[in-house]
């Protein structure tokens, strides 16, 4: 175990919903199935992490509730086998679970948690490498009529600025990514049955920010082909 890389999983719900052991499926197969398959089929350590729903959350709870996951990973990273050397991490979330992990990795709220797994932290026992965005809403402008009081009880009157997409380029104002995140790749996927208005069109509107980034030469863009809109951004 101790040269497996570690994956944090935080799964979707629309903020109000979800949990790492759903009672919709028997014998407890959601999400110990993307466990069993990320361990199986690539050698991960996987940790599957609950966090706080509306009406009880408020942002950046979802955040807070991720850096919390970290810092468990971080303080028993003995038991998960331990290392000589820092254990690469990946963090993966789907829809509200990929927002909370855009706010973790793009607000400054969490900027000292996030040297704690940085490369440039030379004591780290974790090595953040990669995070995976699936189907996530990077902004809500089409969603806020059927998601209205939802989105009001998490974000109040912050939205837009509090999204994935407002986050990245109030972060663009002051860094840039590849100084805010270095050595960091990330997979940000929609599907072919993610709804347009909601996540494929928010997602165009996100990648359009982040390739306007040209302030370091480290940064770069990698398209490919997997479902409907697959983008590789490596750092």
């Amino acid at each position: 175990l101790a040269d497996c890389p570690i994956l944090v999983f935080l799964y979707g719900g629309g903020l109000v919903t979800g949990s790492k052991i759903s009672p919709l499926v028997e014998n407890e197969l959601v999400y110990a199935n993307l466990g069993h398959h990320f361990a199986e089929t690539h050698g991960f350590i996987v940790v599957v992490a609950d966090y706080r729903l509306v009406p009880q959350a408020r942002f950046p709870s979802g955040g807070e509730d991720l850096a919390l996951a970290i810092e468990w990973v971080r303080s028993n990273v003995k038991e998960l086998g331990g290392s000589e050397e820092p254990r690469d991490l990946f963090l993966m979330g789907n829809s509200a679970g990929g927002v909370h992990v855009s706010t973790y990795l793009f607000s400054r709220v969490f900027a000292e948690s996030r040297k704690h797994i940085l490369k440039q932290e030379v004591e780290s026992v974790l090595r953040l490498r990669g995070a995976i965005l699936l189907s996530v809403p990077c902004h809500f402008r089409a969603s806020e009529g059927s998601r209205a009081d939802v989105l009001k009880t998490y974000y109040g009157d912050r939205t837009f600025e509090d999204s994935p997409l407002g986050l990245l380029e109030s972060l663009q104002e002051r860094i840039s990514i590849s100084e805010s995140l270095p050595g960091v790749s990330f997979l940000i996927l929609t599907t072919t049955l993610d709804p347009e208005d909601e996540i494929v069109l928010p997602n165009r509107h996100f990648l359009t920010a982040w390739e306007a980034d040209n302030s370091s030469a480290e940064s770069s863009l990698q398209k490919g082909v997997v479902f409907r809109f697959p983008t590789f951004v490596t750092l």
